[in-house]
């Protein structure tokens, strides 16, 4: 195993955790096995070059966010958060909610 593929199967696990997939559904997405999906995760492989690309479009991240080996990175949940966001406004219960946990944090 390369570093190079043990970073970019960290960052598929963080990614496609952030974005709700579960291995089945992500790896259904982009066309994949599973197994083929955990050997990626795992660091034991990469993904051919196709899916690399789809890999990055799912999760709709730049390219080198795959391969930066970071445990926070402010721009990816930046985007995640106001993509959450975004899907809270729509019911107002949900709404209501995340104002007062924002107030309880402010």
């Amino acid at each position: 195993m390369s570093d190079i593929q043990v970073i970019f199967g960290k960052n598929v696990v963080k990614y496609r955790k952030l974005r709700g997939y579960t291995q089945e559904q992500f790896s259904e997405r982009i066309g994949i096995d599973v197994s083929t999906l955990s050997n990626i995760e795992r660091g034991i492989s990469l993904p051919q070059p196709a899916n690399l690309n789809k890999i990055i479009e799912v999760l709709d991240v730049r390219p080198h966010m795959m391969f930066t080996e970071s445990d926070f990175d402010s721009e990816s949940i930046h985007e995640d958060l106001h993509r959450r966001i975004d899907l809270i406004e729509q019911d107002k219960e949900k709404t209501e909610i995340l104002y007062n946990i924002v107030k309880v944090l402010t």
